[in-house]
């Protein structure tokens, strides 16, 4: 016999209903469930949100004062502790980017997409970078320090962080057009690559005021 729960499953199965999450957990917990979990929801986002722009504005601060970036005049100014104009930049530029998903469908999709493959791209720069130093002869200092561990956890690190791109950025859907199946691993490149051109072109790591500093 069906049950009410196969009743209302069907509808997502056939991909007529176009909001599942919805449908599944108002099946689940009912309308007073479906309400908590929206504003449990709710909070987080906005949470992440306010998290995201907070670190992401204090970067762009950290670059305008250093005259690593186009712009720094603007960048690197704030009041007090809070960097009002990257804080303004850091809520304009995805503002524009949500934008486009009013001209092309796919947009967001491929947003989403490139942010999650840039987290992990940012990471695995972290890590690269520690595992430079490590062959260089750098052995970390302070409180915490993992020893004869740090050349295998650096390592095992970088790994993982490489898979994890791999796995995110390979292409799944062969029905759709190529700048779309691949638009994770092209918005990768592209960003990377644009950051590689600003160094070699404008050189910002000559002028900024750590790198000079008398050691």
């Amino acid at each position: 016999m069906e049950s009410e729960l196969d009743r209302a499953d069907a509808p997502v199965l056939s991909v007529k209903d176009k909001n599942p999450i919805v449908t599944a957990l108002k099946t689940a917990m009912g309308e007073t469930g479906l309400r908590l979990v929206i504003a449990i929801v709710t909070v987080s986002f906005i949470s992440a949100l306010l998290s995201l722009q907070a670190a992401a504005s204090r970067l762009l601060f950290s670059f305008g004062r250093e005259r690593m970036i186009a712009g720094y005049a603007f960048f690197g100014r704030g009041s007090g502790q809070v960097p009002i104009a990257a804080l303004i930049a850091c809520g304009i530029a995805p503002a524009l980017f949500v934008l486009i998903g009013y001209v092309r469908e796919d947009a967001l999709t491929t947003i989403a997409s490139f942010a999650v493959a840039g987290i992990y791209v940012a990471f695995q720069m972290i890590v690269g970078a520690a595992l430079f130093a490590r062959w260089h002869g750098w052995n970390a200092s302070g409180a915490f320090r993992l020893g004869r561990l740090g050349w295998p956890v650096t390592v095992a690190a970088l790994a993982y962080g490489i898979t994890a791109i791999v796995c995110i950025a390979w292409p799944r859907s062969p029905e759709a057009p190529w700048y779309a199946n691949y638009a994770a691993l092209l918005s990768t490149v592209a960003v990377v690559a644009s950051g590689l051109l600003y160094m070699a072109v404008g050189r910002p790591f000559r002028t900024n005021s750590i790198a000079a500093a008398p050691r």
